[in-house]
């Protein structure tokens, strides 16, 4: 404690436990509990010792009253740390620390959980402090919702957000192809934010045919004979991609005034004796204005000035008009560079 002489203990037996407590509340006490150099599982809370409180592995359990901040260092191995909030008004500091590929963060929470991966931070809304958990070295992070919504911030500089949906309340998520990864169910609404700088939100379809639906808020995932998945929510992004991957893919999509598209129909490579199409529907108010690509898959369009949505790996298009503003669409087509 501190620089107070150290004290060590055993023989405590299998059900015996630690109690620490500090006589002094609210002044900012910090209890830091090392993990082994093997791979170590850290739980909070115990379990069986009243919250708050710490497992680590099959350790006696650790308690503690009035102390308001933890640190958990994993040391060396590939650590878990399984944290559920309660409230109890301690903040957690998670340290992977080595080997730096596989340790991992199970959040369970209360309420609306949110991760900002700028910050390093995981707040649920439903129990103090802010925030709850602080982490470092950390590869993945699991989160179950508990059915709340779930919000995901990126950083304060340019990134390329992929999110995948999986199921209908499940996805996962990565920023800029660094740790960590975020995956996620039990998932009321989900949203990521892009934050600050030029921000690219990629957004997956399955390996399955599916019907896309994209706007300037939203990308929505349903896979042929499936129900949809998670919707992907969004703000503060310049540039949205949609990957339509495998399958005969449909994308419904809406453009945007502030959001620029891009919509990949996956390449047209299918069973022997089937054919793979990929079509894109735009929906239109007063004009279109298109414009071919290189190849003859590939274009773009300007619809109502909105941002441009571009397109690759797309066999069949159409420009349907919008029912907000039904009347005549003004269209123009462009030519190429070469005979037309």
């Amino acid at each position: 404690v501190d620089s107070l002489v150290p004290m060590t203990f055993n023989n405590l037996g299998a059900t015996g436990r630690l109690t620490v407590t500090d006589p002094t509340a609210a002044d900012g006490d910090r209890l830091v509990y090392n993990g082994t150099q093997a791979s170590d599982v850290f739980t909070l809370p115990h379990g069986v010792v009243p919250a708050p409180s710490i497992a680590l592995n099959s350790q006696i359990g650790v308690g503690t009253t009035a102390v308001e901040n933890y640190t958990l260092r994993g040391l060396g191995g590939a650590d878990t740390f399984n944290i559920s909030p309660t409230p109890t008004n301690v903040a957690v500091l998670v340290q992977g620390d080595e080997p730096g590929s596989s340790d991992t963060l199970n959040f369970g929470s209360v309420g609306a959980p949110t991760v900002d991966l700028g910050l390093s931070t995981i707040e649920d809304a439903g129990v103090a402090p802010t925030p709850n958990v602080t982490y470092s070295g950390i590869e993945t992070i699991n989160v179950d919702s508990n059915t709340q919504n779930l919000t995901v911030i990126g950083t304060a500089v340019d990134d390329v957000v992929v999110v995948t949906p999986l199921g209908v309340n499940s996805g996962t998520l990565q920023a800029n192809g660094v740790a960590p990864v975020v995956n996620f169910a039990e998932t009321g609404t989900f949203t990521v934010d892009g934050s600050g700088g030029t921000d690219l939100l990629v957004v997956n379809g399955s390996e399955d045919s599916d019907t896309i639906t994209a706007n300037g808020n939203r990308v929505t995932v349903e896979p042929a004979g499936e129900p949809a998945r998670e919707t992907v929510n969004y703000t503060s992004f310049n540039s949205l991609q949609v990957n339509g991957l495998f399958g005969n893919d449909t994308f419904n999509v809406t453009p945007s005034a502030a959001v620029s598209m891009f919509i990949d129909g996956g390449d047209p490579i299918a069973p022997i004796g089937s054919v793979f199409v990929d079509t894109l529907n735009i929906t239109a108010d007063a004009s279109s204005v298109f414009a071919p690509g290189p190849e003859a898959d590939e274009g773009g369009f300007l619809i109502d000035g909105s941002e441009r949505v571009s397109y690759d790996h797309i066999e069949a298009l159409s420009v349907i008009d919008s029912t907000q503003t039904p009347g005549p669409i003004a269209a123009t087509v462009c030519g190429t560079n070469g005979d037309d």
